[in-house]
């Protein structure tokens, strides 16, 4: 293959490489606006001029010996290029594997003629369309006139002396031209916008002129045209136009706090398409997911920077340093002759294989567990062993449970086979989603003991809610992990004795059982008044601590996903009926129909660098990462009084399966309590942006938002606004040694003052999820309250854990 066809294909490969790079960078680590623009940018000029300084950087000449695809290794010290060669047996000669090379080099040469004229026609074609567009702007700019005197004075003083210019038919006002760009606005504004209104529009237009938008997107579409071939580009041009209309609306509104009334004032552009093609319209239609982006933050209100900072430009700095070096590691070379010809050095020279490094891999917690027993754990050496990893003399592994690292010594061979199971055992087991019922009336209903499918659980529910004199109430709906209690509080503890209390108290121990099932292990506990035949809507502090009885029942019981376990209580002369149910839930927040691992939802194992074996030293924890104890967490609160809980669900626009879930989710409000708020569910990320979607779709809601940062195990205290009452709550994170796994301590506000403690919670979500809270605040059963917990860990340097 002739040099030009080579740097030909590096250029495309190297192309797509920075392209993609940029385009992971934008959307896993950049959310500001004014640092999404200049990182696509960098990531555009890259894409363009790249490639010419990575070949530079790296020998692509014939004699350098590497044939193919190059790719990083786990470490900076080593070399990243992979040589392939041609296999030579004992039966092939070198001349044999020239021969190979030569076909495979004579193939390559007769397919780059149609691949180069494919691409040069489509650069043709599109720089002809981008001349004949600008070609046009030329001219209708050229047909604009200034304001008239009358037109002047019908826009606000301030504003006289702008760069104005005016079209008469109709459109959306743009910014025109590359070196002397000017706000070119329909004669029709003029007499019709109010003052707030054309000082918007200014201020936009302006901001374009500012950062010379227009000869930023004219050299957009010249390099859209190279390499229309490349979609991370597109992708990236698509970016920063987008983030560059974010900055302008954001100058737009200024600090004023107007950002609905904004919305509203570009959406009534829309409806008015602009004519000339490749201008720059203050509000277009398409694409629509640009103009949705804007309108987005414009309803969020997301704040924009006004400077990079001085991270962010050494972070760039450091970028385009590493970029290149990382990216030379990757191309494509043709050996020459006595290249290919040289016989391949054998991966298995004496001693070798013998060698032992140490590598470090994240895992989960509970990998060392055993399957029916997550107490019971096994030592690495043992659980490795039982899949096939030898460890000879020297070999050893630790598994450090503060931070879920294993730390393996051994050899190469070895420590790959080592990823490979802990690839295929590092797998999530579903949570459990425990939800209690309990019916009090003059009977008993069901055999205590038994175990009912969800059919006949659900029958048992409609049959009991229409029969007169029965009440059905229900517990606070909670999750826990394997091997996890789960305590859920009601009422008011006697401080002379904990074991006392006047209102409701469930413990809940799940374990894994065989065959898909899960073992539980239940404690019930009640305590009333002398005298009190009915468990009141609201538990009060007695005022004679001798008075109180207390009632309990105990359960052990193996349940499959969605059955329910029976147990009797005799309160006084009531007869209670508990019925508790054990569902699988998965990280996404669905049901899942067996508690067996969840083999589609991999554990993300990571892999440490190899260091070479110092005998008589012991491998030591990576600096890395910070410990389980030292993370922080992130909480955001945002509380909502809904009108119409039943109307919510509906806004939704969902049917079926993703219908019953949210109702599951968000109509478990138990009537029978009013003032306490209870846990009906967790969120993902995209259920949580699809409520809050349905939320602001409907009249009448208030929603406040509470962030904070807490320390992992500290206490965060919430204040509601006085309009939504002025109580207080608190939340408890404590982070798991997996890096993503956060235990919620959860104490609601309650509507009752004088409750010392109406609900407390520990329930165990992801990072990222969402923990729903929900009660009613009065009689009128449709007037509820709904309370969203984002737990999120963030790093050391502020950055979100994903």
């Amino acid at each position: 293959m002739s040099p030009e066809n080579v740097f030909f294909l590096n250029f495309g490969l190297h192309s797509l490489a920075f392209g993609f790079l940029g385009w992971l960078i934008l959307r896993c680590l950049i959310r500001d606006a004014l640092r999404r623009s200049v990182t696509a940018m960098m990531a555009i000029l890259f894409s363009v001029g790249g490639p010419w300084l990575v070949s530079s950087l790296t020998p692509w000449d014939e004699g350098s010996g590497t044939l193919a695809l190059a790719t990083l290794h786990q470490t900076l010290d080593t070399d990243w290029r992979i040589v392939i060669r041609p296999e030579i047996t004992p039966a092939v000669s070198p001349d044999m594997a020239m021969h190979h090379v030569s076909k495979f080099v004579w193939r390559a040469d007769r397919w780059m003629p149609e691949l180069k004229w494919t691409l040069w026609s489509g650069v043709a074609a599109l720089l002809l369309r981008h001349l004949w567009q600008t070609s046009r702007i030329v001219v209708w700019t050229r047909g604009l006139r200034k304001p008239v005197q009358e037109e002047l004075e019908s826009i606000p003083k301030a504003l006289r002396g702008k760069p104005l210019a005016v079209f008469h038919h109709a459109g959306t006002p743009c910014v025109v031209g590359w070196f002397r760009p000017l706000i070119a606005v329909p004669a029709s504004s003029f007499g019709t916008l109010t003052a707030r209104q054309w000082h918007w529009l200014v201020r936009h237009e302006e901001e374009h002129l500012r950062g010379r938008d227009t000869l930023v997107s004219w050299l957009h579409e010249c390099a859209r045209a190279v390499l229309w071939w490349n979609p991370f580009v597109h992708a990236l041009i698509e970016s920063h136009a987008r983030s560059r209309e974010e900055i302008c609306d954001a100058a737009a509104v200024g600090e004023a706090g107007e950002n609905k009334d904004y919305a509203e004032f570009l959406l009534s552009w829309v409806r008015t398409s602009h004519p000339m093609a490749g201008v720059m319209p203050m509000a277009q239609s398409r694409p629509a997911q640009r103009l949705r982006g804007r309108l987005k933050a414009l309803v969020e209100a997301r704040p924009v920077r006004h400077r990079l900072g001085v991270n962010f430009v050494l972070a760039c700095t450091a970028g385009a340093v590493v970029g290149p070096l990382l990216i030379a590691s990757v191309g494509l070379v043709v050996p020459s002759a006595s290249v290919a010809a040289q016989p391949i050095k054998s991966a298995s020279t004496p001693g070798e294989n013998s060698s032992l490094f140490t590598r470090t891999y994240t895992v989960s917690p509970n990998i060392l567990s055993a399957p029916s027993n997550p107490a019971n754990r096994v030592t690495p050496s043992e659980f490795l062993e039982s899949k096939g990893v030898s460890f000879p003399e020297n070999a050893m592994a630790i598994f450090q449970t503060d931070t879920s690292r294993l730390v393996v010594t051994n050899t190469l061979a070895n420590l790959e086979k080592t990823r490979q199971v802990l690839t295929d055992a590092s797998v999530i087991q579903p949570q459990v989603y425990f939800v209690t019922r309990f019916i009090q009336a003059d009977r008993f209903f069901g055999i205590h003991g038994a175990v009912l499918d969800s059919q006949s659980a659900a029958a048992l529910i409609a049959n009991v809610s229409q029969k007169a004199g029965v009440d059905l109430l229900g517990v606070p709906r909670i999750t826990t992990k394997m091997g996890q209690q789960a305590v859920v509080e009601v009422g008011h503890v006697n401080p002379a004795n904990p074991e006392q209390r006047v209102g409701i108290r469930q413990e809940l121990m799940s374990s894994k059982a065989d065959d898909g099932k899960v073992f539980i292990e239940t404690k019930y506990s009640l305590g009333l008044e002398s005298g009190e035949a009915l468990i009141p809507s609201k538990f009060s502090p007695p005022k004679d601590w001798s008075r109180v009885n207390m009632y309990t029942s105990h359960g052990k019981v193996e349940l499959a996903s969605g059955e329910t376990l029976v147990q009797h209580l005799q309160v006084g002369g009531k007869q209670m009926t508990l019925l508790i149910s054990a569902i699988a839930l998965l990280p996404d927040g669905t049901e899942a129909s067996h508690f067996d691992r969840v083999a589609n939802v991999l554990w993300p194992v990571q892999v440490g660098k190899d260091i070479p074996y110092l005998p008589g030293a012991a491998p030591t924890e990576p600096k890395t990462a910070p410990k389980a104890p030292n993370k922080k967490v992130f909480l955001s609160v945002v509380v909502a009084d809904v009108p119409g809980v039943s109307q919510l669900a509906a806004n939704l626009s969902l049917e079926g399966k993703d219908k019953a879930e949210l109702d599951r989710l968000l109509g478990v409000l138990d009537p029978h309590r009013i003032g306490q708020f209870w846990v009906t569910g967790v969120l993902t990320d995209a259920q949580f942006s699809l409520v809050m979607r349905a939320l602001a779709q409907q009249q009448g809601v208030a929603v406040v938002a509470l962030p904070a940062s807490v320390e992992n195990g500290k206490e965060a205290v919430f204040q509601l606004p006085q309009n939504l009452g002025g109580q207080s709550f608190a939340v408890t994170p404590g982070v798991w040694a997996d890096g993503y796994s956060i235990d919620l301590n959860v104490v609601p506000p309650s509507l009752d003052l004088s409750s010392e403690k109406a609900v407390s919670s520990a329930v165990t979500i992801w990072s990222g999820q969402t923990l729903v809270l929900g009660g009613y605040l009065t009689e009128v059963k449709d007037q509820g309250r709904l309370i969203f917990v984002t737990a999120t860990l963030i790093e050391e340097t502020g950055k979100a854990t994903k």
